[in-house]
């Protein structure tokens, strides 16, 4: 539904390995023109023909510099990441798969990595995570996850039309 993402704000992309060429295209434009992208480990690691791209040869890394060192085993249950002046614990599910610090914002550091970072492309941003965040999600919902959520939306310009005060 790629013709879908103009007017969108934000787009999360969950465990999306494979990505083709128009498709990484599209998605490049749509960050350049002011869009939020938030993606998972390994994002576009391999063509819809199964080849695998080394990491600097992936859309990330042109488009906004961001590259992979590769996997990692988890260390921890959770690890803490700081977006919108609050800190968070988000669950790592399989692997990690920590980034270079470049010219982004590191939101989780690891070492001389990140494990999720913001970087600016154009006129929007990437957030790249270093695991599968949604995986665990999908296991065992928990807030800090959802509140990780709400604030990448609602600091891309996103603002819900109806909004729950109380249970």
């Amino acid at each position: 539904h790629l013709e879908r993402l103009e007017g969108l704000k934000v787009l999360f992309l969950p465990r999306i390995i494979v990505i083709d060429n128009q498709t990484a295209e599209k998605l490049s434009a749509f960050v350049k023109n002011g869009g939020t992208l938030v993606c998972e480990a390994e994002t576009g690691a391999f063509t819809s023909q199964a080849f695998f791209r080394y990491p600097e040869d992936r859309f990330l890394a042109k488009l906004a510099g961001i590259q992979e060192i590769g996997k990692r085993a988890i260390e921890n249950e959770s690890y803490k990441v700081r977006i919108g002046g609050k800190e968070l614990a988000l669950r790592p599910t399989e692997w990690l798969a920590p980034v270079v610090k470049g010219k982004g914002k590191s939101l989780a550091d690891y070492g001389q990595y990140s494990l999720a970072a913001e970087v600016k492309a154009g006129r929007g941003r990437v957030i790249i995570c270093g695991s599968n965040l949604g995986c665990a999600y999908n296991e065992t919902p928990y807030p800090d996850f959802e509140s990780f959520v709400s604030i990448v939306s609602r600091t891309s310009g996103w603002e819900p039309e109806v909004e729950l005060l109380s249970p």
